[in-house]
């Protein structure tokens, strides 16, 4: 009997590495794609037109927030690495809905906008129904994601960014090629390409359906009320990262934003791969917290070394790749660099920090902790972004994940790992990933 935990003790360690290995090419692959995507756009745009573009982006990232509603966060809490034929109907019923009204509330705005004369509300009114697609776009794509790494299936999540980053970048040549540089047909461009994918995927793995069968109801409800304790979590972490880029048009122009996003998409790099590798350990943790043997510490270690070191040659070597790569109409300050460097670096030790919490049960307090950082942040940014523009945009991300951290490490030290009390069934579910097989619901997205 040893021998056999032993052995699957070893399968489960090389499947993490297999997955976190997957994220990471995974990664590169976005990146790097994203990178000429930007290139491109920055050489088509001006920076108030790419500023522009960069606003319909975020206002549709925080929308796909509110479709989701905590769902991609609650489903390797509650369907604990289960399979994707399990899943994907669970979530799917639990976002149709949103999507749904999403989509025709987007598409008669931009009818009225087509179709009245109402001056320089017209041009807003056009980016109703791209805006609302690239966030039903949005959503599908991170509860694909989701699901994928939970199931064990980290492969499809290479698949699928690959393919969505590719379709766009073809997508965004095109219209460069074509001299077409009206923002809504961008943003558009990009809808199209992220729906389009993420929809396929979701058809051809799950089956979705918006009925939930009686037999899974109680798994469904339960499903939704951890995604509800986990929403603040969840929109908090789209406010921090995103609400600068909306508040920086309003508060400096958007020829700011054009800049700032641009020297963003290098800066980022330093945060995604710790949030590629927290969303694949988020379900390995779960169960480890559920049997009262999590260990973060020897990660985290690693983590904070890495960063550290990514950070100094980021800040090095930044300003110099920034406009080689985009122009010199995108020539950011070296404190640019360095403030958005470290705020980055910072966000990236969040993501790891978040997961381990919500491993071992604590939703209120994850929601907590992440809630005062973007509360931290929105202050930071109307007083700073005034007076010292991008610059004070980067200061407030940096005073806003800094708080973040603070409230997850204090969490973290005094949330202890919850007990198994369901019993030896629960113990097996992660090792058995049967599609019958989840977590039962009395003892999950709890706080303890």
């Amino acid at each position: 009997m040893s021998q056999i935990q032993g052995q699957s003790a070893e399968q489960g360690r090389v499947s993490a590495r297999s997955q976190t290995s997957h994220a990471v090419v995974s990664l590169g692959v976005v990146l790097g794609l994203s990178v000429l995507t930007n290139i491109i756009a920055a050489r088509t745009l001006d920076p108030s037109g790419r500023g522009l573009l960069a606003v319909g982006i975020q206002v549709a990232a925080f929308l796909s927030a509110f479709l989701l509603f905590g769902v991609e966060k609650s489903t390797p809490v509650v369907l604990n690495e289960s399979s994707m034929s399990r899943t994907i109907p669970l979530v799917w019923s639990a976002s149709a809905r949103q999507a749904g009204i999403a989509l025709l509330v987007g598409s008669v705005l931009t009818g009225i906008g087509l179709a009245t004369d109402l001056g320089s509300l017209d041009t807003a009114f056009v980016f109703g129904f791209p805006v609302a697609l690239m966030a039903v776009g949005t959503m599908l794509d991170a509860s694909f994601r989701a699901v994928a790494i939970n199931g064990q299936r980290s492969q499809l999540v290479l698949l699928s960014t690959a393919a969505v980053s590719t379709l766009i970048l073809f997508g965004v040549a095109g219209l460069s090629l074509a001299d077409i540089r009206v923002v809504p047909i961008w943003l558009l461009a990009y809808g199209v390409a992220r729906t389009g994918i993420s929809l396929a995927l979701h058809l051809r793995h799950g089956r979705p359906t918006r009925l939930v069968p009686d037999t899974d109801r109680a798994v469904f409800d339960q499903l939704r009320r951890t995604g509800r304790r986990l929403w603040p979590a969840s929109f908090a972490n789209f406010a921090a990262l995103r609400s600068d880029r909306l508040l920086l048009p309003a508060l400096a122009t958007t020829a700011d934003l054009g800049v700032y996003v641009v020297v963003s998409t290098l800066t980022d790099v330093l945060a995604a791969p710790t949030e590629a590798l927290a969303n694949v350990m988020l379900p390995r943790w779960r169960t480890d917290a559920v049997k009262g043997n999590l260990h973060t510490g020897g990660l985290l270690v690693l983590t904070l070394i890495y960063l550290s070191v990514s950070t100094t040659a980021l800040v090095l070597l930044g300003p110099w790749a920034t406009e080689l790569l985009f122009g010199s109409a995108y020539r950011p300050s070296t404190a640019l660099v360095v403030v958005l460097a470290l705020a980055s670096s910072v966000f990236g030790m969040n993501r790891l920090l978040s997961a381990r919490v919500i491993a071992r049960g604590a939703t209120k307090a994850v929601s907590a902790a992440e809630s005062s950082g973007v509360l931290f942040a929105v202050v930071g940014y109307v007083v700073l972004i005034p007076m010292y523009g991008t610059i004070g945009a980067a200061l407030g991300s940096l005073i806003g994940y800094g708080i973040t951290a603070l409230g997850l490490v204090f969490t973290g030290t005094r949330t202890p790992n919850q007990p198994n009390k369901a019993g030896d069934d629960e113990s097996q579910c992660g090792q058995l990933r049967s599609s019958n097989c989840v977590v039962q619901p009395e003892v999950i997205g709890t706080d303890s």
